[in-house]
């Protein structure tokens, strides 16, 4: 089932002399825990443009696709600390997360 779009296309789509337009939506944050400490994620949609338009050098991985958002995938990018953070060192359990939900994780340098 395909997800409603998170921005109004027709408001930027037809701009003139415009290649490729970077959308986000305002930063919010939640809490998530790992082995008993708090860490506070901030969150931010995008679209698929986002990644191409800023620049971001992605140390693995690549930016997820309009393809993607599109249908509805659970797809996200992370930063590489957060990375460290929650999954340290074990990279057995961040396979595990990627198998078992399908999630498609990338991470980029801020």
């Amino acid at each position: 089932m395909a997800r409603e779009p998170l921005f109004s296309e027709p408001l930027y789509k037809h701009a003139e002399n415009t290649c490729k337009s970077a959308i986000s939506s305002g930063a919010a944050s939640t809490n998530t825990y790992v082995n008993n400490k708090k860490l506070v994620i901030a969150v931010k949609y995008t679209n698929d443009a986002y990644w191409d338009v800023l620049n971001y050098d992605f140390i693995e991985g690549k930016p997820y696709t309009k393809q993607q958002i599109d249908g509805g995938d659970h797809v996200a990018v992370i930063s590489e600390s957060l990375k460290k953070d929650y999954f340290g060192d074990d990279l057995l359990l961040l396979e595990n997360i990627l198998k078992q939900t399908m999630c498609n994780i990338m991470w980029q340098a801020l």
